[in-house]
């Protein structure tokens, strides 16, 4: 127990297995995985960035919005956060 009690000083939050394999609700902070961002994903986002996968599809209309509300698309290559590109700043 010694080893518990060094852990939860440091931070470290312990979970039971059935915690950590349960569906988690979304929140508004946490980006979705989608396979297409569209103006209206665009105009509803509350997030000034805008995270997407490099197989999302962006359609020119959603560029050109996040662009016109000041947001940046962010294309992140699920391979390693060093590949990650921001776009319509």
């Amino acid at each position: 127990m010694e080893y518990k009690e060094k852990l939860l000083k440091f931070g470290v939050e312990i979970n039971s297995l059935e915690d950590f394999a349960a569906p988690k609700p979304i929140s508004a902070d946490q980006p979705l995985s989608k396979k297409l961002i569209t103006q209206r994903d665009v105009q509803e986002c509350k997030m000034n960035e805008i995270l997407a996968d490099k197989q999302t599809i962006i359609t020119p209309l959603a560029r050109d919005t996040a662009r016109e509300l000041g947001k940046s698309i962010i294309v992140m290559d699920t391979k390693g956060a060093e590949n990650t590109w921001k776009w319509e700043r």
